[in-house]
């Protein structure tokens, strides 16, 4: 028989002289061996098993012979060992970020185009392959002149595309163009006129109608008297046909020129009104007419010729002027003769 009754929970568990060869089994068993007369026997009626959780002597009918006693107020008793607490470690679990890469930046393309008057500006193309709009600046090389705008976003595989003028001067009209300062493109300007249509002009004559004369045929009848018996005078009349006048008449189309109209200045919205402005001409005559035409107090000018009228429809022809400080008040003649006026608009298409 085991008796638990001759010492404390502290004294059985805790003190150096009443407990040796202590073991954990796990968290809350352990083994120890009970001194019996001051020594560790290690025999097999004298080894405990401790439940910490509940604070009493476990049977594990290590002996069959082992009876083991425990007093009443030993059940439920604070187990003044150290209990250790089982803490679990966390497993980092590794979350990816998802980073999105941009694509790379492509330069802006610059390309000198066809002008319809090269010898007074010259006309630029801009393109963006970019997924997204560019705003860049422009300087003619050497010279005072300089702008900015705006290249759409590329559309599929369609670049963006954007448009301005630079006014021309002499030697090669070098133009760069910059994004955020970082240049980006430089080309030497193009001669080329742009090709203008050749229209042919049938001038169709109003006939007008002359009245002819027709003439009228009168007979003129003379008497004679041929005396006869005293008695029976008888008068016999002998008529004399007279033509009083025969006439041929002759037909004679007069031509008869429809009045000139002036022509019709019209200022237009431009799709970068800070940079260019866009001018339309209409002619509401039968024919074509050439026009010149100039930016009042500046050196800008130029010529063209606007195309017949169709119809009802009047004939058009376009041109444009780099963007000057004021009204940008642009005028047209034909022959030499102010037709029309007009200052410009600053909408934007």
């Amino acid at each position: 028989m085991i008796d638990l009754t001759a010492g404390t929970v502290p004294q059985l568990l805790a003190t150096e002289n009443r407990v040796c060869s202590l073991v954990w089994l796990n968290a809350n068993l352990f083994v120890y061996d009970q001194l019996i007369d001051g020594f560790c026997r290690g025999v097999a009626n004298a080894v405990k098993i401790w439940n910490t959780q509940t604070n009493e002597v476990v049977d594990t009918e290590i002996s069959t012979a082992v009876q083991i006693i425990q007093r009443p107020e030993i059940v439920g008793a604070v187990n003044p060992i150290y209990t250790p607490t089982h803490t679990e470690t966390p497993t980092a679990t590794f979350t990816p970020t998802l980073t999105p890469t941009a694509a790379s930046y492509q330069n802006l393309l610059l390309t000198s185009m066809c002008s319809p008057d090269p010898t007074s500006y010259r006309v630029w193309r801009v393109r963006n392959s970019n997924l997204y709009p560019v705003n860049f600046t422009w300087d003619l090389y050497g010279t005072a002149q300089s702008g900015s705008g705006t290249v759409p976003a590329v559309n599929g595989s369609t670049p963006g595309e954007a448009f301005f003028q630079t006014v021309t001067v002499a030697g090669a009209n070098t133009t760069r163009i910059f994004v955020n300062g970082v240049l980006n493109n430089t080309k030497a300007s193009s001669t080329a006129a742009c090709a203008t249509p050749t229209f042919t002009f049938t001038f169709t004559p109003t006939a007008t109608d002359t009245p002819t004369y027709t003439p009228t045929f009168t007979e003129t009848f003379t008497p004679t008297f041929t005396p006869t018996d005293t008695d029976t005078p008888t008068a016999t009349a002998t008529p004399t046909a007279t033509d009083t006048l025969t006439s041929t008449a002759t037909f004679t189309p007069t031509l008869t020129a429809a009045p000139y109209q002036n022509l019709l200045l019209t200022s237009m919205c431009s799709p970068d009104p800070t940079s260019y402005r866009v001018w339309r001409v209409r002619n509401s005559n039968p024919y074509p007419v050439n026009f010149t035409w100039d930016m009042y107090g500046t050196a800008q000018r130029g010529s063209g010729t606007v195309p017949a009228a169709n119809g009802s429809t009047p004939g058009e022809a376009f041109f444009q002027t780099v963007t000057v400080a004021g009204a940008n008040t642009t005028r047209i003649f034909v022959n030499g003769v102010l037709n029309n006026t007009k200052a410009s608009t600053t909408r934007a298409c």
